[in-house]
């Protein structure tokens, strides 16, 4: 639990925060903006909160560029290559 609250405030400092803004804008990015502009002005204007939160929750996806998990704050630990796994396999004939 420690170790995920460490990881949740290395990920929102400013710097970093101001660092995921600039990367430039993909299609997944403008996706998750229009997506939660969308939710959340339409939730606004019915007055329901809940759509209000999902919304700001899918727009700020768009602008920080965050994942639905963000890597799940766990970083890749594989050190070996795709073609390092991969073996010959020798297959003989059956008939």
């Amino acid at each position: 639990m420690l170790q995920s609250i460490k990881v949740l405030f290395r990920i929102f400092t400013k710097k970093r925060m101001l660092e995921r803004i600039k990367r430039p804008l993909s299609f997944r990015r403008l996706l998750f903006l229009g997506m939660g502009l969308f939710i959340g002005v339409s939730s606004l204007k019915q007055g329901e909160w809940v759509g209000i939160l999902m919304g700001t929750y899918f727009f700020s996806m768009g602008l920080f560029t965050l994942g639905c998990a963000d890597n799940c704050g766990f970083p890749s630990t594989m050190t070996t290559t795709p073609n390092e796994l991969t073996e010959e396999i020798d297959y003989e004939e059956v008939k």
